[in-house]
C-alpha cells in the first residue's frame, strides 16, 4: 500500500491525479456590469468565491446573470463553492460576476487537475 503523509497524496491515491489550487487569474473585483469570472477549464475541479465587501454578490455559469439570476454570494465573507462530485460539469464553464457595488473586492480560486 503506498504510504499518505500529506492531504495532496491521499488526493492522488484516491483520484490518480494531484490538485493545485490558484488564485483566480481573471478577476479580483466585481462591479455593476457583468464580467467574467473564471475562464471555462475542462481541467477544473472546483471553484471558491468569498465575497469580501458589504454589497452583494452574484455569480453563475451562464453571461445573462441578473440579482434575480444567479446565486447570491452573502456580504461579509460569504462565500460559494462548485465542486464537481456535486456539481458536474458547471465548475469547469465559464463563470460570471455581478455586484450591487462598483470595484467590490472579491477573493477566488479554482482547484484544477495536475499530473
Amino acid at each position: 500500500m503506498q504510504e499518505v503523509s500529506t492531504v495532496i497524496d491521499l488526493i492522488r491515491r484516491e483520484f490518480g491525479v494531484g490538485v493545485g489550487v490558484n488564485p483566480n487569474p481573471e478577476r479580483t473585483s466585481a462591479t455593476t456590469a457583468v464580467n467574467l469570472l473564471f475562464r471555462s477549464n475542462p481541467r477544473r475541479l472546483g471553484i471558491i468565491v468569498y465575497n469580501l465587501t458589504t454589497s452583494g454578490l452574484w455569480v453563475g455559469p451562464f453571461l445573462d446573470l441578473a440579482a434575480t439570476k444567479g446565486f447570491r454570494v452573502a456580504a461579509n465573507g460569504g462565500s460559494l463553492q462548485a465542486i464537481w462530485r456535486e456539481d458536474y460539469i458547471l465548475p469547469t464553464l465559464d463563470w460570471y460576476c455581478l455586484s450591487d457595488a462598483v470595484d467590490q473586492a472579491i477573493l477566488s480560486y479554482e482547484l484544477v487537475m495536475i499530473g
